[in-house]
């Protein structure tokens, strides 16, 4: 729906409820009886018609910043958004969020790891609450080791938000810095015990699709693994249709642009009754280039 619209539509619904508020007193009292309930109640009509003033000021204050997501103009949104997050100095979430996202369409990724060191010396809890964001920013930038140490030191922490995907973007970044041995310890924590049933589902694919030509040492282990887990998040999304309703508003956050194909995979392998033809490691890892 258009911005416009939206207002449009918002103001003539607000503007018929306070009409309706009007009436009714003089549908249930009479004329001459509501007119004594208006000069008690009259505070009630201000107030609703300050609701409607602030609504129309919020929005045409923020025209700007919605008539540029409409467009979609991600290089004018990201300069509109970096005079208001990093030249005002104004670090709010869902302002470093919007400029983070118009970062990844750019694929401006040192623009966004110069973002993480602006909101971590002006507003470090920005970095927690947007974590999966920038810590996918740094496996982005190929840095594979210094994304491991980002995600460590958050799961380090008591009760980290969207911990099970921390945890799998860690198990990923591991397995990218050629950590093998952690990065299926990591998976294994993950296929086993995760409540999130994707991230569970992911793990287990990779530990049975993708570690085994990196430990085919370990490849029977990994196996045995992978197939606990597929058990287990069929267990809890017993059919396709489920995995992709779990699934979808994962597919509209910008840190799942390295798992979009990911997701796919899995759900093949997850309700298909085949194991499915055994994946290479991920290209990121064999020739820099990120799957995503």
């Amino acid at each position: 729906m258009k911005f416009g619209t939206i207002v449009v539509l918002s103001n003539a619904v607000l503007l018929a409820f306070i009409l309706f508020l009007f009436l009714l007193p003089v549908v249930v009292l009479g004329p001459g009886t509501s007119g004594v309930f208006w000069q008690n109640a009259w505070p009630a009509a201000v107030f609703f018609l300050l609701i409607l003033l602030g609504i129309n000021l919020f929005y045409a204050l923020n025209f700007r910043l919605y008539y540029l997501l409409e467009r979609e103009d991600w290089p004018a949104l990201a300069r509109y958004l970096e005079k208001q997050v990093i030249e005002k100095g104004r670090y709010h979430s869902l302002g470093v969020r919007l400029l983070s996202n118009a970062y990844f369409v750019l694929s401006d990724i040192e623009a966004l790891a110069n973002l993480e060191n602006r909101v971590a010396a002006a507003k470090p809890v920005l970095i927690e609450k947007l974590a999966l964001i920038f810590g996918t920013g740094r496996i982005l930038r190929k840095d594979y080791a210094g994304a491991v140490r980002f995600f460590a030191d958050r799961l380090a922490r008591p009760a980290p938000p969207e911990a099970s995907w921390l945890s799998w973007y860690s198990g990923f970044a591991l397995l990218l810095d050629s950590r093998y041995t952690a990065a299926a310890e990591c998976f294994s924590n993950l296929a086993r015990s995760s409540e999130n049933p994707a991230a569970a589902a992911l793990a287990a694919w990779f530990l049975g699709q993708v570690l085994p030509s990196a430990r085919p040492e370990q490849s029977g282990d990994l196996a045995i693994l992978a197939e606990q887990g597929r058990k287990r998040v069929k267990a809890m999304l017993p059919g396709r249709q489920a995995w992709d309703k779990k699934t979808e508003a994962l597919r509209g956050e910008i840190y799942a642009v390295l798992i979009s194909k990911y997701l796919q995979d899995a759900a093949d392998w997850l309700y298909n009754d085949g194991p499915g033809p055994r994946t290479e490691q991920p290209r990121s890892h064999r020739q820099g280039d990120v799957h995503a």
